[in-house]
């Protein structure tokens, strides 16, 4: 909480000196030393880059709520049409810290029991090397903040299995690309 504090006073002296030379403008040529700007954009990215390796995140648990039905917006070829979608819901349990007002990604992952990604063909739910995942973002209103029940929804047609088949999946935490945490193997059984 101190280094947060300790940054955010940083980064005000820095933006009051960014006015201070932007004041000293020469008025008749508009201009402003070079050196001044490119100090200061410095400045801001390195300041920035260590915020940003402040930020750390644990998973608390994970859990799974099967046969849940919700409502979505569905594509039938023609319109989009709203339908009751059965799947499962994935529940999870985490702590964010230093990443106030920042966009983080809560990240599902599946794969074959294997360990081998499982495919996907939905845009949808699909990662851009083609794993099914589902994805959801979120900013933190605090400093440090603890997210007891974060939701994420996973159709079941979105598994390309029939009869029974089993798969594992993790949730990983992300800000910016990083992965912050990673929780342990959820494995599960979809019947279709």
């Amino acid at each position: 909480m101190c280094l947060a504090w300790f940054w955010h006073k940083f980064l005000y002296r820095i933006f009051l000196c960014f006015l201070e030379t932007i004041s000293h403008i020469n008025r008749a040529t508009r201009t402003m030393k070079k050196r001044h700007v490119l100090l200061l954009i410095f400045a801001f990215i390195a300041i920035s880059n260590i915020y940003a390796q402040n930020a750390s995140a644990k998973i608390n648990s994970v859990w799974v709520t099967h046969n849940v039905s919700k409502m979505q917006n569905v594509w039938n070829g023609w319109t989009w049409v709203t339908i009751p979608v059965n799947g499962m819901e994935i529940h999870t349990n985490f702590d964010i810290n230093e990443c106030r007002a920042q966009k983080i990604r809560v990240c599902m992952f599946v794969y074959e029991p294997d360990g081998r990604p499982t495919e996907s063909y939905n845009s949808q739910y699909r990662s851009p090397d083609g794993q099914l995942t589902i994805q959801e973002e979120t900013v933190p209103n605090y400093a440090n903040t603890n997210y007891s029940d974060f939701k994420l929804f996973m159709p079941y047609s979105e598994f390309n299995a029939f009869g029974q088949k089993s798969y594992k999946f993790c949730v990983t935490i992300m800000k910016e690309g990083i992965n912050l945490a990673m929780s342990d193997w959820v494995y599960f059984t979809v019947y279709k």
